[in-house]
């Protein structure tokens, strides 16, 4: 176990940035135990977290915009909603968008189907950085404070295997 904290401790900021690059929950919840136990501090695990999902959110979205998206719409129970879906997007993208940002293995599906729905650049782009900040302080604070949990677990995983 120390050597696992030993080595998030020392790439704990490329293991954000990459992580959250490309989902995001697994690795803070990795990041959030190291931060309890010692190794990484909350900024060092922050800003890296911040910057690969805002990343990963605006490569999304630019792959959706590049036509990525279009086979989504394919679907079904999605084609068939596709009206009320993008009306909810114009109207509330900074809603829309945090509520993707929350969706766990989603994001990078639902950032390249609004990318069909005319929302601007700019608009997803502010709302992108709120909807990481919002999701970044709640899921790290959460991951935090599951330390004594973690503990527990991990104690009990030691003694079983």
């Amino acid at each position: 176990m120390q050597d696992f904290l030993t080595f998030v401790g020392e790439y704990g900021w490329a293991i954000a940035l990459v992580g959250c690059f490309l989902e995001g929950e697994f690795t803070l919840m990795l990041c959030g135990y190291a931060i309890f136990r010692g190794p990484l501090s909350v900024v060092s695990v922050a800003i890296p977290a911040f910057f690969g999902a805002v990343a990963g959110d605006m490569l999304a979205f630019y792959l959706g915009k590049r036509g990525w998206g279009s086979w989504l719409w394919k679907i079904k129970w999605l084609s068939d909603r596709r009206q009320r879906i993008m009306e909810t997007f114009k109207r509330r993208p900074l809603l829309t968008v945090t509520f993707i940002r929350f969706q766990i293995a989603m994001r990078n599906l639902g950032y390249t189907a609004i990318a069909g729905s005319g929302i601007s650049f700019s608009q997803f782009t502010r709302a992108v950085l709120i909807a990481n900040l919002l999701w970044l302080l709640v899921i790290l604070t959460f991951c935090i404070s599951l330390g004594p949990v973690m503990d527990w677990f991990l104690g009990i995983w030691m003694q079983v295997f």
